[in-house]
């Protein structure tokens, strides 16, 4: 256990420190370039989504264009970074995502994960919190990462603050619409905290939608016993969401995580996703710099 997190810090402060060279390099360095570093590779993993109805590839992504600025530059002590990835699969089933947690504890090169982004995050922490496991970076969207000792969160969760933005924008009676999956459904939770902390304000109540569901007009006429709704759901029921607002008489003020507004979702929305308050945990970036169009 010491070992692991001894390793595991050091390998993410070279990541961390990375981050912003790689983004702003050509994009092309790869972290398996390793010419000149000698000595067994110091490997993570990144648990997250690539096939998927809610992919996050950026998480493993970045990951890698961090690795490889590492290694750029002599590696860790002469060692090389390496980054691995496990796919967590859909959003309807933990199966996978249990499966990657437990490969990566029973994989003693594996010293840690970072930029875990799926949506059983309370199971596989979990795991690697009994093994003794590093989670480095993992955004707080569960009891076990906020609260576990193997658990270092580096940022706050932009989906705890969905609730807030409404607020700010001058809503009072809230209600938070979620994708019907552990981790989204934490978002009633920690909107409610925020809310009543920051805003003095209660959350009215939560909108459960099941992970296949499609017609959303039940869900959004629950939605307009209120003057805002928190969207804390993938992308599908985002779109599906906006679509069914805009054919009605809705004009409740609508929020959402920027982890759900991906250009191909925008792009199909057009104008219906207008209007749309976001809450963010970095600034929205517009730029040609190949590292931030491919992150």
């Amino acid at each position: 256990m010491i070992i692991r997190k001894a390793l595991a810090v050091t390998a993410a402060a070279g990541l961390l420190s990375a981050a912003l060279v790689a983004c702003g390099g050509d994009g092309d360095s790869d972290s398996t370039d390793t010419a000149g570093l000698t000595g067994a590779p110091i490997t993570v993993e990144v648990i997250t989504t690539l096939n998927s109805v809610t992919p996050h590839t950026e998480s493993y992504e970045g990951a890698q264009a961090a690795a490889a600025a590492v290694n750029a530059s002599g590696g860790i002590n002469g060692r090389p970074l390496k980054v691995e990835v496990c796919d967590a699969g859909e959003t309807d089933t933990p199966a996978k995502a249990i499966a990657c947690a437990r490969d990566l504890v029973a994989d003693r090169d594996v010293i840690a994960e970072v930029g875990d982004f799926q949506a059983f995050q309370e199971q596989t922490n979990t795991i690697l919190n009994e093994a003794g496991v590093p989670n480095i970076g993992p955004p707080p969207q569960s009891q076990s990462a906020l609260n576990s000792p193997n658990s270092f969160p580096l940022s706050g969760s932009e989906g705890a603050a969905i609730a807030t933005v409404l607020a700010d924008a001058g809503a009072t009676d809230i209600q938070v619409a979620f994708t019907n999956v552990a981790q989204a459904a934490a978002a009633v939770q920690f909107n409610t905290a925020a809310l009543q902390k920051g805003r003095g304000l209660t959350i009215k109540g939560g909108i459960p939608i099941d992970v296949t569901a499609t017609d959303l007009t039940p869900a959004v006429t629950r939605g307009a016993d209120g003057d805002a709704v928190a969207l804390a759901m993938m992308p599908t029921h985002f779109a599906a969401w906006l679509t069914t607002t805009k054919a009605g008489d809705y004009d409740q003020k609508l929020a959402a995580s920027s982890s759900v507004l991906r250009p191909e979702t925008l792009k199909a929305l057009g104008d219906k996703a207008d209007g749309v308050l976001v809450a963010s945990g970095l600034p929205l970036v517009s730029s040609d710099q190949e590292g931030i169009v491919r992150y």
